[in-house]
Formats: C-alpha cells, structure tokens, sequence
C-alpha cells in the first residue's frame, strides 16, 4: 500500500481506537462533534484514519487547555 492512500475504517474501528462505546461515536456523529464521516452507497458509514488520528489530536487532553475549551478557570494552587 502505498503512503498516499487513503485508509477508510468503520464506526466500530472508531469506537475501538478511542475507547469509547459504539453508541457515543454515532451521537458524537448525529450532534457533529466527533471525526469527519463519509456514507458509501447510502447507509455504510466510513473515516479516514488520518481525520480520525486529526480530530483526536486536537480535543482537549488536559490541563490548561482543557480549562480553557470547557470555559473554566485554572485551580488555585
């Protein structure tokens, strides 16, 4: 396989990389706030990994920036 190619993966690939259940990568999907989607002939959804490995990298991991993306103030050392 060449490096260029695009790698598509199911939702349950998704829910498998993120740890998290099937039932919230579809909500995430329904209310927009998880990693780009494509339907193929209609119903069968796919991601690319690289949009999945994209999204994951720019949520909030903690910290300052997790603060500050839900809107609240440092802790008081």
């Amino acid at each position: 396989m060449r490096a260029t190619e695009d790698i598509f993966d199911t939702e349950h690939w998704v829910a498998k990389v993120t740890g998290m259940s099937l039932s919230t990568v579809r909500k995430w999907r329904l209310l927009g706030r998880g990693p780009r989607y494509f339907r193929v002939y209609g119903r069968a959804i796919r991601c690319k990994r690289e949009d999945v490995f994209a999204w994951m990298n720019s949520q909030p991991s903690g910290g300052e920036a997790c603060l500050a993306a839900q809107g609240g103030q440092q802790a008081a050392a």
